[in-house]
């Protein structure tokens, strides 16, 4: 059967070359695909321009979601096999979520969401462990039920240090579940490290359930350097006082080993972090 477009353009390649110069630079492009039927038909009406047309509106509009893109893995929700593939699905995603990235590393924020939203893990915080301040408080968020569900890694907030950063803490559901799938948890490490850009690491396995996996980056993972008088978020942040006793429940908990050697400080600030953070369960 000949296909009709092809007979008036000449071939399927000629407009799907087409429609990526125009789609290029048309704003907004996912949300006039599913306003407009007859638009959303000529677009994906062959699967194997679809996928190209979509990546080119990508490297376009969000040249961030290239970078992460193997990144992604495929979930029953938003199957990479349809029409589009995975770009049209991770710019839908991008642009139709219901959590706006804020303060510093924005960009980064986005791409963790794209990345490990769907499979029910949080990233990183923009405040704490308790409250995270991120995507995870949108209602269709839902957490894993097993395994890896939280990085302990600060994008802004009362912990954020900014700079060079070598170290993250990760938390988890129970260890016999790490224990008995550790290759797979590691390769979920493996791809949040790629987000971050951080490509040596070692992986420190806990050995009891109230203890972080620990990541200790070979070299730094850098973020934004936070310059006060610039974001109007964090001019009226008043947290001096819980600021200052969470500073103070530290030094109490570490009293006994800060004169101790390396292995001993980095410990009882693990175990520090441990208490209080979320707790395994």
């Amino acid at each position: 059967m000949v296909d009709p477009l092809a007979s008036v353009f000449g071939s399927i390649d000629l407009l799907s070359s087409i429609l990526q110069y125009a789609l290029s630079n048309a704003k907004d492009v996912p949300s006039v695909a599913v306003t407009c039927r007859h638009f959303n038909e000529l677009v994906n009406l062959n699967p194997n321009t679809a996928t190209s047309i979509w990546k080119h509106i990508c490297e376009a509009q969000s040249p961030e979601i290239i970078r992460i893109y193997d990144l992604c893995k495929e979930s029953e929700m938003c199957p990479f096999k349809k029409p589009g593939g995975g770009w049209k699905t991770l710019l839908f995603r991008s642009i139709t979520s219901c959590f706006k990235p804020h303060g510093l590393n924005q960009r980064l924020q986005r791409s963790l969401e794209l990345v490990f939203k769907q499979e029910g893990i949080t990233a990183y915080s923009n405040c704490c462990a308790r409250c995270t301040d991120s995507y995870e408080d949108c209602s269709a968020f839902t957490q894993r039920e097993q395994g890896i569900t939280f990085f302990k890694f600060f994008l802004n907030g009362m912990n954020y240090e900014g700079g060079d950063i070598y170290t993250a803490f990760v938390s988890y559901t129970d260890l016999e579940y790490i224990h008995n799938n550790w290759e797979g948890e590691c390769d979920i490490i493996r791809r949040w490290c790629a987000v971050l850009g951080v490509k040596d690491y070692k992986v420190e396995k806990p050995d009891v359930n109230d203890k972080c996996i620990v990541i200790r980056f070979q070299q730094p993972a850098t973020l934004e350097e936070y310059e006060y008088g610039t974001d109007d978020d964090y001019n009226d942040f008043d947290g001096e006082d819980h600021v200052e006793e969470f500073d103070n429940s530290v030094e109490e908990d570490t009293e006994d080993v800060v004169s101790g050697d390396d292995d001993s400080r980095i410990e009882a600030e693990t175990n520090v972090f441990m208490k209080n953070s979320r707790s395994n369960y």
